[in-house]
């Protein structure tokens, strides 16, 4: 197949953009031709350009009933392109993009893909229109997409895969210490690290008042926060230190973000992941549990499919700052029994969550796609099932 990557900005730091370059780095080594259609430059592409044919750069608009004359100009070069390439399939998980994509695909005749990693968010007559013109959704969770059901997303075309890691990538073997030594983290400190985009919905502001509880008692814990600022709230976050006491605030390390997460997860004494709201998936969980570092996570739906309720297994009620505050208390204080849960998850969900268990699903859903056979019944009912989330 010759398949078309589209992000506005290809970046490291959020987990649909990281599926994106995912399935198209395990769509590469199953020999399909490969394609990138971005907006503005990012991290990520480096790893892209080692894959693709060819890439393609220009503004991807969203659809501006005020400037139709840009809009149309827009979705004319986006289908110009994908006609001149022969694209099969265009995938993308730029929301933004759904209207534009609507257009192309009545224009062109193109078909597209859509991550659908996050909830719904229009409802509106003008967007269920859209949903009808885009060949296939694929959601992460079956939560998520009943969202998506929900605001008119058609049922036949819409499918269940569960997101995946590259298991040998989170498989660290350097000693913690030399680690620590590069990342410039403390090598005589236990570190509860946080992976992920800093922001409310993230659970940040109840992370840190959990770690300011915790220092009263432990001395030497320091917290590390790893990723991208939601730029409104760069201010509420700079507030939310302002509130703790110096001594707390001299224990937290923020760094910007990283293409290797894993090297944070392995240096880590225990990995949080505190969101407080429902995760479509939370790949940050995934790819600590695949490192086999302690996580002490929220009790997401998705998380207790992947790892079960089981009290040992660290997830604790949302939003509970004293429930979060003593489970990373136990886990540092319990580092032997820790390490032990968090090896038993490892295993888990090293065996179970791999590219070759879920991206070929994609694959699958974009063979029959292309080759005619999204429509059949039993094509879609076999699809669904497959998409399940293993356990």
């Amino acid at each position: 197949m010759r398949l078309m990557i589209i992000e506005r900005e290809p970046d490291y730091g959020g987990g649909s953009e990281q599926i994106s370059l995912s399935l198209a780095q395990y769509l590469k080594t199953r020999d399909h031709t490969l394609f990138l259609l971005h907006e503005q430059p990012g991290t990520m592409l480096p790893a892209y350009e080692a894959i693709v044919t060819e890439r393609f750069q220009f503004a991807l608009p969203g659809f501006a009933r005020r400037r139709p004359l840009d809009t149309f100009a827009g979705i004319a070069r986006i289908g110009q392109v994908m006609r001149d390439n022969r694209i099969d399939v265009a995938i993308t998980s730029h929301f933004g993009f759904i209207h534009v994509a609507a257009w192309v695909s009545v224009l062109y005749g193109a078909r597209f893909c859509f991550h659908l990693g996050l909830p719904c968010p229009w409802r509106t007559q003008f967007s269920r229109m859209a949903y009808r013109r885009i060949a296939l959704g694929i959601s992460p969770s079956e939560h998520c997409a009943q969202t998506w059901r929900s605001c008119g997303w058609p049922a036949e075309r819409l499918h269940v895969v569960p997101n995946w890691i590259d298991m040998e990538r989170f498989a660290t073997t350097l000693p913690r210490a030399q680690l620590r030594q590069e990342l410039g983290l403390p090598q005589d400190r236990a570190l509860i690290v946080f992976v992920g985009r800093i922001c409310a919905d993230k659970g940040v502001k109840e992370l840190l008042a959990a770690f300011s509880a915790l220092c009263s008692v432990r001395s030497d814990t320091d917290l590390v926060i790893v990723g991208p600022f939601e730029k409104p709230y760069q201010v509420e976050f700079a507030r939310l230190l302002n509130e703790l006491s110096p001594e707390v605030r001299a224990r937290i390390l923020v760094r910007p973000p990283t293409p290797t997460p894993e090297r944070y997860y392995a240096a880590a004494s225990v990995v949080s992941v505190p969101s407080v709201f429902e995760e479509p998936f939370g790949l940050t969980f995934l790819e600590a549990l695949a490192s086999g570092v302690p996580v002490v996570a929220s009790r997401m739906k998705t998380f207790v499919q992947i790892v079960g309720n089981e009290p040992e297994h660290g997830l604790v009620a949302i939003g509970d700052v004293g429930a979060l505050r003593d489970r990373l208390l136990w886990t540092l204080d319990h580092p032997d029994a820790a390490a032990a849960v968090a090896a038993r998850l490892k295993a888990q969900v090293r065996t179970r969550y791999t590219a070759a268990a879920c991206a070929s699903q994609y694959e699958a859903l974009l063979d029959d796609l292309v080759n005619g056979r999204s429509g059949d019944g039993e094509t879609v009912s076999r699809r669904s099932a497959m998409g399940r989330l293993p356990g």
